[in-house]
């Protein structure tokens, strides 16, 4: 009797990328009566290797899935899809509820609730793959000077360093949003797709993945004490957030701005402004 196949796509280019754990990650689904193959997801017939499979496991973190959706998009018939958190801040597995403890993700994958499918509404920046968040503005500036290696040794705090140095010279930019409403003036441009950013904050707590569009927080204006404003709104309570800021929900946005400003998706820079936002016209199911 065949046995379901179960296509493990990781990234060996990824500074998460351990071959142990992933072998381990293969066995575990091995014992719970599937078939694992772990498949590099840069390998030429990628696509072609998983779109049989009963689930297509990605183990890596943000950046690894957003290039695995962006190279199954096109298919006619993508399998369900699972991610196993193995990234610096791993928003979308935070916010579908997926373990990084190998035997808990398996039962959490294979198990009762395996039937149970949430249907993700992806966007798309460009030609990039958009998840969970896009910025542009300081933040974006910020991720923009993150150190690798110092992102490989503290993780997520590196990023925190990333803005401490921004702090020394402040940059400000106006920019333009052009949404299906309207078009609007800031300096610093938020677009949410799901709940989490840069971890466990939520900038905005009614972003939802299964939505069918995206929420946008802008910002008029983008001062040292604006950011901090927004930092205690979002870690203390949304009471904190100012009355001049911007909420908006939209299927489509443009930012236009500077050149040199860069866009950061998910947690990586994408591309710089000018960018089209944009949801996708398909949705894919995960477990």
């Amino acid at each position: 009797m065949n046995r379901p196949f179960i296509a493990i796509a990781y990234n060996p280019k990824s500074g998460s990328y351990r071959r142990d754990r992933l072998e381990r990650l293969a066995a575990a689904y091995n014992a719970a009566g599937y078939d694992a193959h772990l498949i590099d997801s840069y390998a030429p017939d990628f696509t072609d290797r998983v779109l049989g499979a009963a689930q297509l496991c990605v183990s890596g973190g943000d950046g690894t899935l957003r290039d695995v959706i962006a190279r199954i998009q096109d298919a006619e018939i993508i399998p369900p899809v699972t991610m196993f958190p193995g990234g610096t801040i791993n928003l979308v597995a935070r916010e579908a509820g997926y373990p990084p403890d190998i035997d808990a993700f398996v039962t959490r994958t294979t198990g009762r609730d395996a039937g149970q499918m949430r249907r993700h509404f992806h966007a798309f920046a460009g030609r990039a793959a958009m998840l969970v968040c896009l910025s542009a503005g300081p933040d974006s500036m910020a991720v923009d000077i993150v150190s690798e290696n110092l992102k490989r040794r503290i993780g997520r705090f590196a990023y925190a360093a990333a803005f401490a140095r921004l702090l020394l010279r402040w940059p400000r930019h106006a920019m333009q949003v052009r949404t299906d409403t309207g078009e609007y003036p800031c300096e610093a441009a938020f677009v949410l797709k799901g709940r989490y950013f840069a971890g466990s904050w939520m900038i905005d707590r009614t972003a939802d993945m299964t939505q069918r569009h995206f929420n946008l927080l802008l910002l008029p204006t983008a001062r040292r004490r604006d950011y901090l404003r927004l930092i205690v709104a979002v870690a203390v309570h949304p009471v904190f957030a100012s009355r001049k800021w911007l909420r908006l929900q939209s299927c489509t946005a443009t930012i236009t701005g500077p050149e040199s400003i860069p866009v950061q998706v998910d947690g990586d820079i994408a591309c710089y402004l000018p960018v089209d936002v944009r949801i996708s016209d398909k949705s894919i199911d995960f477990i």
